[in-house]
């Protein structure tokens, strides 16, 4: 008997009876969660093996703690790989961030969606910069630019991002609901980082005047502590996109091959 070609009648019939599809939630955080769990374990490392080194300051006070880049210089190659890892994911992270801003930003603040996703990108080029030229002085024109660079991108970011999240939260967005548990524990999580990020960030560079204008002892360790703090603050809000695309994914399909599928207001 010979087969007949059915119509399908539904869109189960039109469905892949064996779906396949990757978490992006999932692949996001395992690319971000790299650098701050890498960044703790360069900070340990270079405190046992490089401490006089990586302390060292021009008045010779006497430190504890060396600073973000005293622990890049330390441990450059490392990092280098490190940067070069986070920034393929940063900017899959920025590409994402575009698509879902575009989605559920009204049309008269969309140009914001670029502004942020520019500021991410600007972020992680001037890490590079940073890890590459690790090496060189603390005074010199290129490091001062790209530490200018560095935080103010992060600034940029974390600050309108966290806006944009608190706005749907408070029912200013499409479809989200306030009694989501998801949604509510990835809002406080966001903001006791950006909290986190504001508080050390303001005291770093207080401490940081401090050192450069007396330089008395400790005080150079105390901003490095809080330098820490503020970049490890960042980079765990990065991994916080893990809840923002949980329901993304890279889907297979016969008759549509890879594609990724559609975002969902929640």
């Amino acid at each position: 008997m010979d087969q007949e070609m059915l119509l399908p009648l539904t869109n189960k019939d039109l469905s892949n009876p064996n779906p396949f599809r990757i978490s992006m939630a999932r692949i996001l955080l395992m690319g971000l969660s790299v650098a701050p769990v890498a960044l703790a374990f360069f900070l340990v490392r270079t405190i046992i093996t490089d401490l006089d080194a990586s302390t060292y300051t021009e008045c010779k006070a006497f430190n504890v703690i060396p600073s973000v880049s005293s622990v890049a210089k330390s441990n450059q190659v490392g990092w280098i790989i490190v940067s070069w890892w986070s920034a393929t994911f940063i900017l899959l992270t920025a590409s994402l961030y575009t698509r879902l801003y575009r989605r559920i930003l009204p049309r008269t603040v969309r140009s914001l969606s670029r502004i942020l996703t520019g500021s991410l990108m600007l972020h992680s080029f001037s890490v590079l910069v940073w890890a590459h030229f690790a090496h060189i002085n603390g005074t010199h024109p290129l490091h001062v630019t790209t530490v200018i660079v560095l935080w103010s991108s992060a600034s940029v970011f974390l600050g309108g991002s966290f806006a944009i999240r608190k706005y749907h939260f408070a029912g200013g967005g499409i479809g989200l609901k306030e009694g989501d548990n998801d949604l509510r524990f990835s809002y406080l999580l966001k903001r006791k980082l950006v909290l986190t990020f504001v508080v050390t960030f303001l005291f770093m560079w207080l401490w940081y005047l401090l050192h450069m204008e007396f330089c008395p002892s400790l005080v150079y360790s105390i901003f490095a502590l809080f330098e820490f703090v503020a970049f490890w603050s960042f980079l765990c809000y990065l991994c916080t996109a893990y809840f923002d695309f949980y329901n993304v994914y890279i889907c297979h399909d016969k008759r549509l091959g890879y594609y990724l599928s559609e975002f969902e207001t929640q």
